[in-house]
């Protein structure tokens, strides 16, 4: 029936009353956005195709994840990728990043800094013992980088506990390759509020922020677990 006409269905009697196109056209109008409503129940559970009003089930459906302020691409995203994050939950590849990058759009994308991407820190102690061979003539003697030669080693000073070597620190470079400030304070909110209660674990500190011209790191914000 909806690939024909509705005037087709009533009595030809009545199809010399103009009010008969009328209610035809009122009907087949219907008809057409009824079937419409019928093929598109395939696209329900496509994050790409769903219509926008049907985002908020899937997100109900799946946990995707959804906050306040997400966009429909970012709604779409995190329900493209809601079962590969809830499978491996807390990890960097399959969920921290992909949450950070589904917010930025970004590619690369986010990346976890080593302490050694900085810089590596020795101290060196040698005494005169004999089991050191060759033995050292001095009682000891150390790096501590100002001799022009090892300018990348010498004392760790720890002071305020955020330092990139403290364990539980964990630095985040939102946005590899690009060497400013480019994410919008509402996205950095997002990103902080997604990682905050399913991924960061307690006791942890995760800074998130950039690489800069000149290689340091630059925080935007910090979340405290």
């Amino acid at each position: 029936m909806l690939n024909f006409s509705f005037k087709k269905f009533i009595p030809k009697i009545f199809h010399d009353d103009p009010k008969t196109d009328i209610l035809a056209d009122k009907v087949d109008t219907h008809l057409a956005l009824w079937k419409k409503d019928v093929i598109d129940i395939k696209r329900i559970f496509r994050p790409d195709e769903v219509a926008s009003k049907f985002l908020a089930e899937l997100n109900y459906y799946l946990s995707a994840g959804f906050q306040y302020g997400d966009s429909d691409v970012i709604k779409r995203r995190k329900t493209r990728d809601a079962v590969a994050t809830h499978k491996i939950r807390g990890t960097w590849t399959q969920d921290a990043k992909i949450r950070i990058d589904n917010i930025t759009g970004l590619v690369p994308g986010a990346r976890i800094l080593k302490w050694n991407f900085f810089y590596t820190s020795d101290w060196i102690w040698v005494d005169s013992s004999p089991s050191i061979i060759p033995a050292s003539p001095y009682d000891y003697w150390s790096t501590m980088g100002c001799d022009g030669v090892d300018d990348g080693y010498g004392l760790d000073l720890i002071g305020s506990g955020d330092e990139i070597e403290v364990a539980g620190n964990i630095y985040i470079d939102c946005h590899e390759g690009i060497d400013v400030a480019t994410l919008t304070a509402a996205q950095r909110a997002k990103i902080v509020l997604d990682l905050t209660d399913d991924v960061v674990p307690a006791y942890f500190r995760v800074l998130l922020g950039y690489i800069n011209a000149a290689g340091i790191f630059v925080a935007y914000d910090i979340i405290y677990q």
